[in-house]
C-alpha cells in the first residue's frame, strides 16, 4: 500500500520546461524555474539527461506525462528545431487529451510568430519578461498557474498575431518558415541563390500553367520557393490563396467532411469573406463535389480576379481515408480549366516532401493531380552555388574547404548556410567546423539531436535507418519514404539507399548500432 507521502507525491503537477540551450537569458530563467518549482511539482528539463541512448525515450515519455508545459519563446528559441519539435508535440497531445497546458513566456520577444509555431501557441496567454527584474514575477505567474491547474493571466501590448519576418537571413532558420505566401523573406536577400526551381517556377506562372507540384524534403527551401510563387503571382495581378494542410488539427483529419468545411473556409478567410459554406453541404453530393459547388458558386464568383492556390504540407493527407478523394477534386478542378470561366482564371501549386505518386491512392493515374503540369523538385545546392554562396559571406572557405563542405553537408540550404555563417562570423574556424561537426557538442548538435529524437521516437523509423547503415537497403518502402521527407536518407540511382550527407552517415552509424 502506498503511504501518505507517496500518495501526495503523485498528486504533484509534472511539468515539462523547454527553451534553447546556451541561449542567454533562457538557459538561466529555465535554471531559475526548475529550481523554484521543484519545491511543489515534479519538474523535467534536458539538464538533467545526458545525451545517450535513453535520451530521446526520456523525454519523449515527459512530454506525454506533463501536466504543463512551458515554452521560453526567445529570437533564438524560434530557430531552436529541439525546441519547436517538443512545442509541436506537446500541442498535438494537448489537442487530443486536453493536456498538458501550455503556458508559454515571451522572453524579450513581441513579434508576430513564425508559423507553424503561431499556430501552436498564440492561441494561450503568455508570460513577459523583459529585463532580469521580471524573473520573480514570472516564475510567480507560472507557479500560480500550475498550483491552481489553470493558465497564465492575460497579456496585453503583444504584436497582432501573423507570420514574422526573418531579419538575418545570414543566420537561417531551421526550418522552412514562415509557412504562409506572407511576409516571406525576399529573394533579393543578399544570400539568396538562384536555383533551377526558381527559374522554373517563373516560367510556369508565365506560360499559365494550370498546376505546379513542388517537391522537396524538409529544409530544401520549399517554403521559400512557395513564397517566390506567391510574389510572382502578385506581380503578375494573381490573388494568392495559401492554404497550409499541417495546420489542420486530429479532429478536422478525422472526418471527410470536417476537412473539406474547413478546407473551403481557410479558402474563404484568405479571400476576406464570411466564412459561411455549410449550405453547399445540405444537397447530398458528396465532399468533393460540395466543396467544388462552393468554390465555382461562392469564392471564384466573389473574387473575379485570377487565383493562385498554394496547397503545402500534402503529406498531411497520407494516413487520411479521403486523401485520394481530395487529390482527385484538385485534378477535376486542373482539368476544369478547358471549359473557361471561373476555373481557367485558377492556378493550383501543390507542395509536399515526398513524392506524391508514391502515396497518392489512385489506381487510376488519370485521377491524379500530379501527373500534370510541371513538377519541380527541389534539390541540394550544386558545388558551383556553394561557391557563390560563400562568396556571399565574404569568402571564409578556401576551394579545398568547399569541397569537404560540400561532402559534409552534401548541399544541404540550411546546414551548408549555417556553416558559412558560423566560420563568416568568427564563432567557429573552418578547422573547427569540420573537426566538431558530428559531436553532440558541436556545431550542429541540435540539429542532429533534433533527427535523432524524431527516429528514436518509432521502432520502425530507426530499424529503417540501421539497415541503411548496415547493407544500403530499407525493405519498409513507406520506412523509406519518411527518412527521405526528412532529408536523412536518399536512393542513388542503381537503387541503394544511403545517407544523404557525410555528417548523417558519421553521426548516425555511431550511435544507432550498426554491427551484428
Amino acid at each position: 500500500m502506498a503511504t501518505t507521502s507517496e500518495l501526495t507525491d503523485r498528486k504533484r503537477p509534472r511539468v515539462f520546461v523547454s527553451y534553447k540551450r546556451s541561449a542567454a537569458p533562457d538557459e538561466e530563467l529555465a535554471r531559475r524555474i526548475f529550481s523554484i518549482l521543484s519545491e511543489s511539482s515534479h519538474v523535467f528539463w534536458d539538464q538533467i539527461l545526458p545525451i545517450g541512448a535513453t535520451w530521446a525515450h526520456e523525454i519523449n515519455l515527459a512530454l506525454k506525462e506533463s501536466d504543463f508545459f512551458i515554452a521560453l519563446i526567445s529570437s533564438a528559441s524560434i530557430r531552436s528545431e529541439m525546441v519547436r519539435n517538443e512545442i509541436e508535440i506537446a500541442w498535438q497531445i494537448h489537442k487530443a487529451s486536453g493536456r498538458p497546458t501550455i503556458l508559454p513566456v515571451r522572453i524579450a520577444f513581441q513579434e508576430p510568430l513564425p508559423l507553424p509555431l503561431g499556430a501552436y501557441l498564440d492561441s494561450f496567454n503568455s508570460a513577459m519578461w523583459e529585463e532580469p527584474r521580471d524573473t520573480i514575477r514570472v516564475i510567480q505567474e507560472l507557479s500560480d498557474a500550475v498550483l491552481a491547474r489553470t493558465t497564465l493571466p492575460q497579456q496585453t501590448g503583444l504584436a497582432e498575431i501573423g507570420a514574422a519576418a526573418i531579419d538575418d537571413p545570414s543566420d537561417p532558420l531551421p526550418f522552412d518558415a514562415p509557412h504562409t505566401a506572407h511576409d516571406q523573406p525576399e529573394d533579393s536577400s543578399a544570400f539568396h541563390v538562384l536555383r533551377q526551381s526558381d527559374l522554373d517556377a517563373d516560367r510556369a506562372l508565365r506560360q499559365g500553367q494550370g498546376t505546379i507540384v513542388v517537391r522537396g524534403p524538409v529544409q530544401m527551401g520549399k517554403s521559400r520557393l512557395l513564397g517566390r510563387i506567391a510574389r510572382s503571382s502578385v506581380a503578375l495581378g494573381r490573388k494568392v490563396v495559401f492554404i497550409d494542410l499541417q495546420l489542420a488539427d486530429s479532429e478536422v483529419l478525422g472526418n471527410p467532411r470536417s476537412f473539406f468545411q474547413w478546407f473551403c473556409a481557410r479558402a474563404a478567410e484568405e479571400l476576406g469573406l464570411e466564412i459561411g459554406i455549410e449550405e453547399y453541404w445540405k444537397t447530398p453530393l458528396g465532399n468533393p463535389a460540395s466543396a467544388t459547388r462552393c468554390f465555382q458558386r461562392y469564392l471564384l464568383r466573389e473574387h473575379p480576379e485570377p487565383l493562385t492556390i498554394v496547397v503545402d504540407e500534402l503529406d498531411t493527407l497520407v494516413r487520411t481515408s479521403f486523401g485520394s478523394d481530395f487529390f482527385s477534386m484538385l485534378r477535376s478542378w486542373h482539368n476544369n480549366r478547358t471549359l473557361g470561366a471561373p476555373w481557367d482564371r485558377v492556378c493550383l501549386v501543390l507542395a509536399s516532401r515526398t513524392p506524391p505518386y508514391m502515396w497518392a491512392d489512385n489506381d487510376n493515374q488519370s485521377q491524379s493531380p500530379f501527373n500534370v503540369g510541371i513538377v519541380i523538385e527541389l534539390r541540394g545546392f550544386t558545388s558551383e552555388q556553394i561557391d557563390v554562396l560563400n562568396q556571399r559571406y565574404g569568402s571564409p572557405l578556401s576551394p579545398p574547404e568547399l569541397k569537404e563542405l560540400l561532402a559534409l553537408c552534401g548541399g544541404q540550404p540550411f546546414l551548408t548556410r549555417k556553416a558559412l555563417h558560423l566560420v563568416s562570423s568568427g564563432s567557429l574556424t573552418a578547422a573547427q567546423l569540420f573537426r566538431t561537426a558530428d559531436r553532440d557538442d558541436g556545431p550542429f548538435s541540435e540539429h542532429l539531436h533534433y533527427h535523432y529524437f524524431q527516429v528514436s521516437r518509432n521502432p520502425s523509423l530507426l530499424a529503417g535507418l540501421r539497415s541503411v547503415a548496415r547493407s544500403g537497403a530499407c525493405a519498409d518502402e513507406l520506412v523509406y519514404l519518411h527518412l527521405m521527407s526528412a532529408g536523412l536518407v536518399t536512393r542513388e540511382s542503381e537503387g541503394s539507399i544511403v545517407f544523404s550527407n557525410g555528417l548523417y552517415k558519421s553521426y548516425f552509424s555511431a550511435r544507432i548500432g550498426t554491427s551484428g
